[in-house]
């Protein structure tokens, strides 16, 4: 069953899953506890050094979803990180599920070799606001890293604070089933036109 989903993609995605023809990346989740208190600069991020190879052409792309979506904004954020400035930041507020691409070849300023860090940064300190986010689907151009997808190996943990982080490996079905889909539209304008099987 597909319960409200907010859009063509997600319903796609549940498809997926229903015929086991889905496949998951590898991927990094980082976890903030319930019930638990931050300081302002708490994090639970990676880090990795990578070699310049092309700093004309330099980007990162990714995968981001966490399971906040309400409007509590100024906490937690999403960032990634290049010799500790800021590249790219998303707050978790509100709904968070898609694929950015960050050009770095402004940040890299003729540098043979920058250390990236992503993860989530706490920029105020929170009392109650557990979370989980996921990264996924990792891919750099004009950089080379020594552990190219998310995993152990090149990858160091920076963690400050309560956050947790675990890897995770690519997993997929195998296509041994193919179960029938109910959809429960929300009634939302980006839920249209049928979805072919």
């Amino acid at each position: 069953m597909a319960a409200y989903p907010l859009n063509r993609e997600q319903i796609v995605r549940r498809i997926a899953f229903l015929d086991d023809a889905y496949r998951v990346p590898a991927g990094l989740t980082v976890s903030f506890p319930a019930g638990t208190i931050s300081q302002p600069g708490d994090r639970g991020c990676i880090t990795q050094t990578a070699r310049v190879t092309d700093a004309s052409q330099a980007k990162v792309r990714f995968q981001y979803r966490d399971d906040f979506d309400g409007p509590t904004t100024g906490y937690h954020m999403l960032q990634l990180r290049v010799d500790d400035a800021l590249a790219w930041e998303e707050d978790v507020a509100g709904v968070d599920e898609g694929e950015v691409t960050v050009d770095l070849s402004q940040a890299l300023g003729g540098k043979q070799q920058v250390r990236l860090s992503l993860g989530v940064y706490d920029r105020q300190g929170v009392g109650e606001f557990r979370l989980q986010v996921n990264f996924s689907a990792l891919q750099v151009e004009g950089l080379e890293l020594t552990q190219p997808t998310f995993g152990a190996g090149g990858w160091q943990q920076d963690v400050q604070g309560a956050f947790s982080l675990e890897f995770s490996a690519e997993t997929g079905g195998g296509g041994r089933w193919k179960l029938p889909l109910i959809i429960m539209p929300p009634g939302l304008a980006g839920v249209q036109g049928p979805i072919h099987r």
